[in-house]
């Protein structure tokens, strides 16, 4: 299944990718929630510590990420599997976990508040992960065949690599999408 996602163009590989990634949010939210179930009901409206609402840290933040995922996929290519894909979907595990025992910077009464945060700041940031993770996929300097590696069938260096048209535009709508949810997260 992941050596398909290879073949697709970078803008192909978004829905898999964010659908992935959403999946394992749902599940891991789900578990999350019905082993710490405890910690939603009876929250204050006002007990939750007020959020950062600077729209360039917020970017910041969600820009390490993308650094690890971007430069996860850059590094290498072990079989089918890249560090930053893996860190992608880390990021959703971890995601959906915190979420799910109601465990961030903002708490939430019941689950409908939760959904109308999730849409008005996750949505958008967890989807430019995707099309960052979509758009460098395909640029690993050194490539296996096999996990773990043994030995390299790609092997550049990084002052080699080169984008296709088709991941530059990818990254670039990536880099509008995390600008626009950290400016939605900052102002709504």
């Amino acid at each position: 299944m992941l050596k398909k996602l290879y073949e697709k163009k970078p803008m192909e590989r978004v829905v898999p990718l964010f659908a992935w990634f959403m999946a394992i949010y749902a599940v891991m939210f789900l578990i999350s929630y019905l082993t710490h179930g405890d910690s939603w009901p009876g929250v204050p409206a006002d007990g939750a510590a007020e959020a950062v609402k600077d729209p360039i840290r917020i970017i910041a933040d969600s820009g390490t990420v993308v650094l690890f995922i971007v430069g996860g996929n850059i590094i290498v290519r072990s079989g089918n599997l890249t560090p930053g894909l893996a860190i992608f979907l880390l990021q959703a595990a971890t995601g959906g976990w915190f979420g799910g025992m109601n465990g961030g910077p903002e708490f939430f009464q019941g689950i409908g508040s939760y959904a109308a945060g999730f849409l008005k700041t996750g949505l958008l940031e967890y989807m430019s992960y995707a099309m960052f993770c979509a758009g460098s996929l395909g640029l690993s300097i050194k490539v296996s065949d096999k996990f773990p590696p043994k030995d390299w069938i790609v092997e550049k260096k990084i002052v080699d690599l080169t984008f296709t048209k088709e991941e530059t535009n990818t990254l670039i709508a990536a880099l509008v999408v995390l600008a626009a949810s950290g400016f939605v997260e900052a102002l709504l």
